[in-house]
């Protein structure tokens, strides 16, 4: 996951610590609010990456739910297509 949020974003951010994103979106959010938009493609990039994070969790835990075990076979060829074609 690190690695291809590095690629997609040409290393704009890393993915290791989820706490982190959400700190910068805050930070990021308070410059806005203040006038300062320096930050702002990071966070766009950032409130995307979270939102995603949530959505593939709730997507993630129904597929689980339905599919048991056989859920991973899924997200293993995701990772292959994604790693294929980008």
């Amino acid at each position: 996951q690190n690695s291809l949020t590095s690629t997609l974003t040409q290393n704009l951010c890393r993915t290791s610590h989820f706490t982190g994103i959400t700190s910068d979106i805050g930070t990021f959010l308070g410059q806005v609010l203040r006038g300062n938009k320096a930050n702002m493609m990071k966070l766009k990039v950032f409130t995307s990456l979270a939102l995603s994070f949530w959505l593939g969790g709730f997507i993630s835990y129904d597929v689980a739910k339905k599919y048991g075990s056989l859920s991973l076979y899924f997200s293993a060829a995701l990772y292959v297509l994604v790693g294929t074609f980008f």
